[in-house]
């Protein structure tokens, strides 16, 4: 059985980043990981949930660049969309 990526759990690393535990860079690479392993049917995204979190997985990819580089309150922001019910 595959693992299933939740909100909840993309809520958890935002936050380790709001907080200075992980980079721009390792949050970028976290979703980057995700991505594949869904890409590679290794990992499933919450039903309930699909289109939100494939749309958060998306934009924290690359997160680190200059053009898509995303400011703390854009993550508080993707935080706020992701908890809402």
């Amino acid at each position: 059985m595959n693992e299933t990526l939740t909100r909840e759990d993309i809520v958890r690393v935002i936050e380790k980043r709001l907080r200075g535990e992980i980079t721009q860079s390792e949050l970028a690479h976290w979703a980057d990981e995700k991505f594949t392993l869904w890409d590679d049917d290794k990992l499933v995204y919450d039903e309930k949930h699909n289109d939100q979190i494939d749309e958060a997985v998306y934009a924290l990819q690359g997160c680190e660049q200059p053009d898509t580089l995303l400011s703390e309150a854009d993550l508080r922001q993707r935080i706020a969309e992701l908890t809402r019910p």
